[in-house]
Protein backbone atom coordinates (compact mmCIF):
# COMPACT_ATOMS: atom_id res chain seq x y z
CA UNK A 1 0.00 0.00 0.00
CA UNK A 2 3.03 2.40 0.80
CA UNK A 3 4.15 2.14 -3.05
CA UNK A 4 0.75 3.08 -4.50
CA UNK A 5 0.34 5.79 -1.69
CA UNK A 6 4.10 6.71 -2.90
CA UNK A 7 3.18 6.60 -6.38
CA UNK A 8 0.13 8.75 -6.38
CA UNK A 9 1.90 11.49 -4.13
CA UNK A 10 4.51 11.91 -7.46
CA UNK A 11 1.97 11.87 -10.03
CA UNK A 12 -0.37 14.26 -7.96
CA UNK A 13 2.97 16.53 -7.53
CA UNK A 14 3.83 16.14 -11.16
CA UNK A 15 0.51 16.84 -12.31
CA UNK A 16 0.68 19.89 -9.93
CA UNK A 17 3.99 21.19 -11.28
CA UNK A 18 2.63 20.69 -14.56
CA UNK A 19 -0.75 22.54 -14.54
CA UNK A 20 0.89 25.29 -12.17
CA UNK A 21 3.05 26.24 -15.15
CA UNK A 22 -0.05 26.00 -17.84
CA UNK A 23 -1.60 28.40 -15.45
CA UNK A 24 1.44 30.71 -15.18
CA UNK A 25 2.86 29.52 -18.59
CA UNK A 26 4.37 32.45 -21.08
CA UNK A 27 3.35 29.91 -23.90
CA UNK A 28 1.85 32.18 -26.53
CA UNK A 29 1.28 28.65 -29.39
CA UNK A 30 0.81 26.09 -26.93
CA UNK A 31 0.45 23.06 -29.62
CA UNK A 32 0.08 19.12 -28.65
CA UNK A 33 3.56 18.95 -29.07
CA UNK A 34 4.72 21.75 -26.58
CA UNK A 35 1.55 20.15 -24.66
CA UNK A 36 3.34 17.15 -24.37
CA UNK A 37 6.77 18.54 -24.31
CA UNK A 38 5.93 20.41 -21.13
CA UNK A 39 4.34 17.21 -19.67
CA UNK A 40 7.47 14.91 -19.92
CA UNK A 41 9.65 18.02 -18.78
CA UNK A 42 7.77 18.32 -15.63
CA UNK A 43 7.47 14.41 -15.15
CA UNK A 44 11.47 14.19 -15.49
CA UNK A 45 11.85 17.43 -13.25
CA UNK A 46 9.97 15.75 -10.39
CA UNK A 47 11.49 12.49 -10.71
CA UNK A 48 15.06 14.18 -10.91
CA UNK A 49 14.85 16.31 -7.72
CA UNK A 50 12.01 14.28 -5.73
CA UNK A 51 11.71 10.61 -7.01
CA UNK A 52 14.00 9.39 -4.42
CA UNK A 53 12.78 11.05 -1.67
CA UNK A 54 8.92 9.74 -3.28
CA UNK A 55 9.46 6.64 -4.82
CA UNK A 56 13.04 5.17 -4.57
CA UNK A 57 14.53 3.58 -8.06
CA UNK A 58 17.85 4.67 -6.54
CA UNK A 59 19.91 3.28 -9.18
CA UNK A 60 17.62 4.29 -11.82
CA UNK A 61 17.33 7.68 -10.49
CA UNK A 62 21.12 8.19 -10.35
CA UNK A 63 21.87 6.66 -13.82
CA UNK A 64 18.81 9.61 -14.82
CA UNK A 65 21.16 12.21 -12.84
CA UNK A 66 24.14 11.21 -14.03
CA UNK A 67 22.90 11.44 -17.71
CA UNK A 68 21.14 14.47 -17.06
CA UNK A 69 24.08 16.48 -15.99
CA UNK A 70 26.01 15.54 -18.70
CA UNK A 71 23.33 16.47 -21.02
CA UNK A 72 23.64 19.89 -19.23
CA UNK A 73 27.34 19.98 -19.08
CA UNK A 74 28.02 19.40 -22.72
CA UNK A 75 25.07 21.34 -24.48
CA UNK A 76 24.75 23.93 -21.80
CA UNK A 77 21.17 23.74 -20.69
CA UNK A 78 17.94 21.58 -20.43
CA UNK A 79 17.12 20.12 -24.49
CA UNK A 80 13.31 19.68 -23.27
CA UNK A 81 13.51 23.33 -22.40
CA UNK A 82 15.05 24.63 -25.34
CA UNK A 83 12.66 22.77 -27.44
CA UNK A 84 9.82 24.04 -25.82
CA UNK A 85 11.05 27.51 -25.94
CA UNK A 86 11.30 26.89 -29.54
CA UNK A 87 7.74 25.71 -29.99
CA UNK A 88 6.26 28.22 -27.97
CA UNK A 89 8.23 31.11 -29.52
CA UNK A 90 10.35 32.47 -26.58
CA UNK A 91 13.74 33.35 -25.82
CA UNK A 92 16.30 30.23 -26.29
CA UNK A 93 17.03 30.90 -21.95
CA UNK A 94 13.40 31.09 -20.57
CA UNK A 95 13.10 28.49 -17.85
CA UNK A 96 10.58 25.92 -17.48
CA UNK A 97 8.87 26.54 -13.85
CA UNK A 98 8.42 23.71 -12.74
CA UNK A 99 8.27 22.61 -8.81
CA UNK A 100 11.98 22.82 -8.52
CA UNK A 101 12.42 25.64 -10.44
CA UNK A 102 9.34 27.81 -8.05
CA UNK A 103 11.81 26.66 -5.12
CA UNK A 104 15.23 27.42 -6.63
CA UNK A 105 13.82 31.12 -6.40
CA UNK A 106 13.55 31.05 -3.17
CA UNK A 107 16.08 29.17 -1.61
CA UNK A 108 18.39 30.76 -4.46
CA UNK A 109 20.43 27.29 -4.76
CA UNK A 110 22.81 26.32 -7.61
CA UNK A 111 21.49 23.64 -9.59
CA UNK A 112 24.77 21.39 -9.96
CA UNK A 113 25.01 21.46 -6.38
CA UNK A 114 21.79 20.15 -5.85
CA UNK A 115 21.40 17.47 -7.96
CA UNK A 116 25.01 16.36 -6.50
CA UNK A 117 23.45 16.68 -2.96
CA UNK A 118 20.74 14.29 -4.28
CA UNK A 119 23.12 11.98 -6.09
CA UNK A 120 25.14 11.33 -2.85
CA UNK A 121 21.64 10.73 -1.35
CA UNK A 122 21.04 7.83 -4.33
CA UNK A 123 24.76 6.55 -3.23
CA UNK A 124 23.94 6.37 -0.10
CA UNK A 125 20.79 4.48 -0.38
CA UNK A 126 22.48 1.96 -2.71
CA UNK A 127 25.13 1.61 -0.60
CA UNK A 128 23.39 1.12 2.77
Amino acid sequence: MKNYLNYLFFISLTLLSFFLDLRDGKCNELSVDAFMNSFWHHFISNFLWFGPFIIGFYKLHLACCILIYLGWKITGYCVLTVEYNRLCKLPKNTNLNDLFYRSYEVINQDYYYSLIAVMMYDILKILY
